[in-house]
């Protein structure tokens, strides 16, 4: 007999998107305004005005609901750079663009969330763990992808790995030191990092 989703900790396809967005919208708002901490699905069920059985019908666990969180931020993000490398190859101006993508993605984005969960999943939570991993791999296929169409020279996957490496180093410093990394200096850093590869 198949397992029935909610105790998988997937959202549920059966029950109207609406009710999903009103979840995720509530816990991106409070923890924008409070932290991750204060982000429980009792509280998250009250700012969306929803039971929170109706929450745990889509959500078996607040890992769940946050890596589904990130998941759609990181998802939009991904779309945005492939767009960006689309372009360049039609000779459009992408210095601003990947900037402005680099400045959303270090000082914008809710990046407490991002480390909250990967702190979980490295120190014991098994199947967040195997989430990231898919996750991460995807990621870097969509580094390689987009940084090889965007400069127009090949970028290797050990490269690909280091630069999602940094770009997560870069985050997790954010959130620690409060201190936001200059998205000029980390575009200079892959610049460097992809001439570099291509000239050994």
């Amino acid at each position: 007999m198949e397992q029935n989703k909610e105790h998988q900790g997937e959202t549920n396809p059966a029950v109207p998107a609406t009710n999903r967005d009103k979840i995720l919208e509530a816990a991106a708002r409070i923890i924008r305004e409070e932290g991750v901490v204060a982000a429980s699905l009792s509280t998250i069920a009250r700012a969306a005005d929803i039971a929170k059985g109706t929450l745990h019908y889509y959500y078996r666990s607040k890992a769940d609901l946050l890596f589904d969180l990130a998941e759609r931020q990181a998802s939009k993000w991904s779309r945005q750079f492939l767009d960006l490398a689309a372009g360049a190859k039609k000779g459009k101006k992408n210095d601003r663009a990947l900037r402005e993508l680099i400045t959303e993605i270090l000082v914008l984005g809710n990046n407490g969330i991002l480390i909250h969960l990967m702190m979980e999943g490295a120190t014991g939570n098994g199947e967040l763990k195997v989430k990231f991993k898919n996750l991460f791999s995807e990621w870097s296929a969509t580094i390689q992808k987009g940084l090889s169409r965007l400069f127009d020279l090949p970028l290797s996957p050990d490269n690909a790995d280091i630069i999602l490496a940094s770009l997560i180093g870069f985050l997790f410093n954010s959130v620690v030191s409060g201190k936001n990394i200059d998205p000029d200096v980390f575009i200079r850093f892959i610049k460097d990092g992809i001439a570099g590869a291509s000239r050994r």
